[in-house]
Protein backbone atom coordinates (compact mmCIF):
# COMPACT_ATOMS: atom_id res chain seq x y z
CA UNK A 1 0.00 0.00 0.00
CA UNK A 2 3.42 2.21 -0.17
CA UNK A 3 2.75 3.01 3.14
CA UNK A 4 0.22 5.76 2.74
CA UNK A 5 -1.55 5.21 5.76
CA UNK A 6 1.54 6.64 8.19
CA UNK A 7 2.13 9.27 6.14
CA UNK A 8 -0.68 10.31 4.40
CA UNK A 9 -3.96 9.04 6.81
CA UNK A 10 -2.40 8.59 10.44
CA UNK A 11 -2.87 11.35 12.42
CA UNK A 12 -1.10 11.41 16.21
CA UNK A 13 -2.50 13.53 18.75
CA UNK A 14 0.14 14.84 21.13
CA UNK A 15 -1.11 15.42 24.83
CA UNK A 16 1.03 18.15 26.99
CA UNK A 17 1.77 16.49 30.37
CA UNK A 18 -1.23 17.83 32.43
CA UNK A 19 -4.72 17.46 33.15
CA UNK A 20 -8.08 19.56 32.94
CA UNK A 21 -10.79 20.32 35.38
CA UNK A 22 -13.59 20.73 33.78
CA UNK A 23 -17.49 22.66 34.48
CA UNK A 24 -20.00 22.41 32.51
CA UNK A 25 -23.00 24.76 31.64
CA UNK A 26 -26.07 23.74 29.58
CA UNK A 27 -28.82 26.30 28.49
CA UNK A 28 -32.03 24.45 27.06
CA UNK A 29 -34.20 26.37 24.48
CA UNK A 30 -37.54 25.25 23.88
CA UNK A 31 -38.91 25.65 20.22
CA UNK A 32 -42.24 27.24 20.16
CA UNK A 33 -43.14 24.75 16.84
CA UNK A 34 -41.47 22.03 15.62
CA UNK A 35 -38.05 23.34 13.96
CA UNK A 36 -36.15 21.35 11.41
CA UNK A 37 -32.78 21.35 10.78
CA UNK A 38 -31.50 20.00 7.36
CA UNK A 39 -28.21 18.73 6.01
CA UNK A 40 -26.52 16.69 2.91
CA UNK A 41 -26.19 13.04 4.19
CA UNK A 42 -22.87 13.27 1.96
CA UNK A 43 -20.45 16.31 1.98
CA UNK A 44 -17.53 16.28 -0.82
CA UNK A 45 -15.32 19.62 -0.38
CA UNK A 46 -12.05 20.35 -1.91
CA UNK A 47 -9.71 19.11 -4.38
CA UNK A 48 -8.13 15.92 -4.30
CA UNK A 49 -5.18 17.44 -2.62
CA UNK A 50 -7.17 18.70 0.51
CA UNK A 51 -10.30 16.72 0.38
CA UNK A 52 -12.92 16.40 2.76
CA UNK A 53 -15.54 13.67 2.82
CA UNK A 54 -18.64 13.48 6.00
CA UNK A 55 -21.25 11.31 5.84
CA UNK A 56 -24.06 10.27 7.91
CA UNK A 57 -24.80 7.21 8.32
CA UNK A 58 -28.47 5.95 8.51
CA UNK A 59 -29.75 3.19 10.59
CA UNK A 60 -32.88 1.90 9.79
CA UNK A 61 -35.50 1.75 12.39
CA UNK A 62 -35.28 -2.00 13.42
CA UNK A 63 -31.91 -1.29 14.92
CA UNK A 64 -32.19 1.85 16.08
CA UNK A 65 -30.51 2.15 19.95
CA UNK A 66 -29.27 -1.42 19.91
CA UNK A 67 -25.96 -2.37 20.60
CA UNK A 68 -23.22 -2.69 17.27
CA UNK A 69 -20.53 -0.39 15.45
CA UNK A 70 -20.23 2.03 12.87
CA UNK A 71 -17.56 1.36 10.03
CA UNK A 72 -15.28 3.52 7.78
CA UNK A 73 -12.86 1.40 5.94
CA UNK A 74 -10.36 2.19 2.85
CA UNK A 75 -10.30 -0.52 0.44
CA UNK A 76 -7.46 -0.23 -2.82
CA UNK A 77 -7.80 -2.16 -5.99
CA UNK A 78 -3.83 -2.87 -5.92
CA UNK A 79 -4.35 -4.85 -2.78
CA UNK A 80 -8.25 -5.62 -2.13
CA UNK A 81 -8.07 -7.52 -0.05
CA UNK A 82 -6.54 -5.58 2.59
CA UNK A 83 -9.03 -3.42 4.36
CA UNK A 84 -8.39 -0.44 6.40
CA UNK A 85 -10.68 1.05 9.67
CA UNK A 86 -10.55 4.83 10.77
CA UNK A 87 -12.27 6.06 14.14
CA UNK A 88 -12.03 9.64 12.15
CA UNK A 89 -8.29 10.26 13.11
CA UNK A 90 -6.24 7.29 12.41
CA UNK A 91 -6.27 4.18 10.14
CA UNK A 92 -5.39 0.06 11.27
CA UNK A 93 -5.36 -2.76 9.24
CA UNK A 94 -8.32 -5.14 10.42
CA UNK A 95 -6.06 -7.58 10.32
CA UNK A 96 -3.41 -6.12 12.78
CA UNK A 97 -5.18 -7.49 15.96
CA UNK A 98 -1.81 -4.88 18.84
CA UNK A 99 -4.32 -1.65 17.39
CA UNK A 100 -7.38 -0.22 17.52
CA UNK A 101 -9.97 0.83 17.85
CA UNK A 102 -11.33 -0.34 14.28
CA UNK A 103 -14.77 1.02 14.95
CA UNK A 104 -15.70 4.89 14.04
CA UNK A 105 -18.60 4.66 16.58
CA UNK A 106 -19.70 2.28 19.08
CA UNK A 107 -22.64 1.64 21.43
CA UNK A 108 -25.94 2.14 21.18
CA UNK A 109 -26.84 2.83 16.93
CA UNK A 110 -28.44 6.29 17.26
CA UNK A 111 -30.91 6.93 14.13
CA UNK A 112 -27.84 9.36 12.49
CA UNK A 113 -24.54 9.36 13.00
CA UNK A 114 -22.00 11.76 11.62
CA UNK A 115 -19.15 10.05 10.10
CA UNK A 116 -15.84 11.56 8.47
CA UNK A 117 -12.45 9.96 6.90
CA UNK A 118 -10.55 12.90 8.31
CA UNK A 119 -11.11 15.70 10.86
CA UNK A 120 -8.35 17.32 8.59
CA UNK A 121 -8.05 17.72 4.91
CA UNK A 122 -6.36 14.83 3.54
CA UNK A 123 -4.00 14.45 0.32
CA UNK A 124 -5.01 11.59 -1.47
CA UNK A 125 -3.92 12.70 -4.98
CA UNK A 126 -1.40 9.45 -4.78
CA UNK A 127 -4.08 7.39 -4.82
CA UNK A 128 -6.35 8.00 -7.86
CA UNK A 129 -8.01 5.16 -9.74
CA UNK A 130 -6.90 2.92 -6.73
CA UNK A 131 -8.70 3.75 -3.67
CA UNK A 132 -12.07 3.05 -2.54
CA UNK A 133 -14.19 4.50 0.90
CA UNK A 134 -16.42 2.43 2.37
CA UNK A 135 -19.07 2.69 5.43
CA UNK A 136 -21.65 0.23 6.95
CA UNK A 137 -22.12 -1.03 10.35
CA UNK A 138 -22.79 -4.00 12.40
CA UNK A 139 -24.83 -5.34 15.61
CA UNK A 140 -23.47 -7.48 18.81
CA UNK A 141 -24.09 -8.12 22.21
CA UNK A 142 -22.39 -5.95 25.03
CA UNK A 143 -19.95 -8.67 25.76
CA UNK A 144 -19.25 -8.76 22.49
CA UNK A 145 -16.21 -6.68 20.56
CA UNK A 146 -15.51 -4.99 16.89
CA UNK A 147 -14.81 -7.60 15.66
CA UNK A 148 -18.31 -9.35 15.85
CA UNK A 149 -20.08 -6.79 14.57
CA UNK A 150 -17.44 -6.03 11.66
CA UNK A 151 -18.29 -9.98 11.06
CA UNK A 152 -22.36 -9.50 11.55
CA UNK A 153 -21.83 -6.43 8.96
CA UNK A 154 -20.45 -8.66 6.38
CA UNK A 155 -22.76 -11.46 6.56
CA UNK A 156 -25.87 -9.42 6.46
CA UNK A 157 -24.02 -7.14 3.98
CA UNK A 158 -24.90 -3.65 5.63
CA UNK A 159 -21.98 -1.91 3.93
CA UNK A 160 -21.53 0.14 0.79
CA UNK A 161 -18.88 1.77 -1.21
CA UNK A 162 -19.45 5.45 -0.81
CA UNK A 163 -16.84 7.40 -2.83
CA UNK A 164 -14.14 6.21 -5.62
CA UNK A 165 -10.88 8.03 -5.59
CA UNK A 166 -11.04 9.63 -8.76
CA UNK A 167 -12.86 8.35 -11.76
CA UNK A 168 -11.25 7.97 -15.67
CA UNK A 169 -12.04 10.87 -17.38
CA UNK A 170 -14.00 12.98 -14.70
CA UNK A 171 -11.00 15.64 -13.30
CA UNK A 172 -13.41 16.60 -10.24
CA UNK A 173 -13.45 14.70 -7.08
CA UNK A 174 -17.42 14.27 -6.82
CA UNK A 175 -17.50 12.07 -9.85
CA UNK A 176 -16.89 9.02 -7.72
CA UNK A 177 -19.49 9.38 -4.96
CA UNK A 178 -21.43 6.51 -4.70
CA UNK A 179 -24.61 8.02 -3.04
CA UNK A 180 -27.60 9.79 -4.40
CA UNK A 181 -26.72 12.91 -2.21
CA UNK A 182 -30.33 13.27 -0.40
CA UNK A 183 -30.93 15.81 2.46
CA UNK A 184 -31.94 14.81 6.05
CA UNK A 185 -34.39 16.56 8.32
CA UNK A 186 -34.21 16.06 11.61
CA UNK A 187 -37.32 17.33 13.47
CA UNK A 188 -36.60 18.75 17.28
CA UNK A 189 -38.56 20.79 19.61
CA UNK A 190 -36.13 21.90 22.08
CA UNK A 191 -32.18 22.57 21.92
CA UNK A 192 -29.60 21.91 24.38
CA UNK A 193 -26.38 24.16 24.40
CA UNK A 194 -23.49 22.83 26.41
CA UNK A 195 -20.23 25.16 27.07
CA UNK A 196 -17.56 23.64 28.60
CA UNK A 197 -15.04 25.48 30.80
CA UNK A 198 -11.49 24.15 30.89
CA UNK A 199 -8.75 25.09 33.49
CA UNK A 200 -5.55 23.50 34.15
CA UNK A 201 -5.03 21.68 37.01
CA UNK A 202 -1.34 19.43 38.01
CA UNK A 203 -2.31 16.43 39.46
CA UNK A 204 0.06 13.75 40.51
CA UNK A 205 0.84 10.63 38.49
CA UNK A 206 -2.42 11.66 35.89
CA UNK A 207 -1.95 13.23 32.60
CA UNK A 208 -4.50 13.53 29.47
CA UNK A 209 -7.25 15.58 28.09
CA UNK A 210 -10.90 15.47 28.88
CA UNK A 211 -12.50 17.70 26.07
CA UNK A 212 -16.14 17.50 24.96
CA UNK A 213 -17.66 19.28 21.72
CA UNK A 214 -18.28 22.85 22.05
CA UNK A 215 -20.84 23.77 21.91
CA UNK A 216 -22.98 20.13 21.74
CA UNK A 217 -26.56 20.39 20.30
CA UNK A 218 -28.62 17.49 21.05
CA UNK A 219 -32.05 15.86 19.68
CA UNK A 220 -34.82 15.37 22.71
Amino acid sequence: MKYFIPQLFLTTACFLSATLSQADSSETTKFSVPAEYCFPQTSLRGGFDRIILDHHVIIPPEHHFKIGDVFVGARFKSKPNVLWLTNGSSWWNVNDDTVGPKSYASGQLQPVIPTSISYDPIDVSAFIGDGEIWVGYGLRSEAESWREALDEMKRNQRFNILWEIGVPSFPFPSAGLHSLLPNICLTSTQMTTTISTLDTMPIPNKTGLDIETIPEATKP
